[in-house]
């Protein structure tokens, strides 16, 4: 799924009370925050037209993404995160 349309339906989910775009080290982002539960960043590496995850950060740690086990988790996070029933 495009980054775009993966950001157009976390504004589509009501249990996230903010969205703000960020840039760590000149790629793009956006910092996710749910009610009661502390924010997320998912930063961005962009390739063409297309944008992959790059790092995520939370309690101002960032890690970048390198193995395909933690390709797979970010995907899972990002997938939470659009799915309203999977969010407490």
């Amino acid at each position: 799924m495009p980054s775009t349309q993966w950001v157009g339906l976390l504004l589509e989910n009501k249990k996230i009370s903010s969205i703000e775009a960020i840039t760590y080290r000149n790629n793009p982002g956006v910092f996710i925050k749910r009610q009661g539960r502390p924010g997320v960043a998912l930063i961005f590496r962009i390739e063409g037209k297309e944008a992959f995850p790059y790092a995520a950060s939370t309690n101002n740690e960032t890690t970048l993404i390198k193995t395909a086990n933690e390709h797979f988790s970010i995907a899972t996070i990002m997938a939470q995160l659009t799915n309203e029933a999977s969010i407490d």
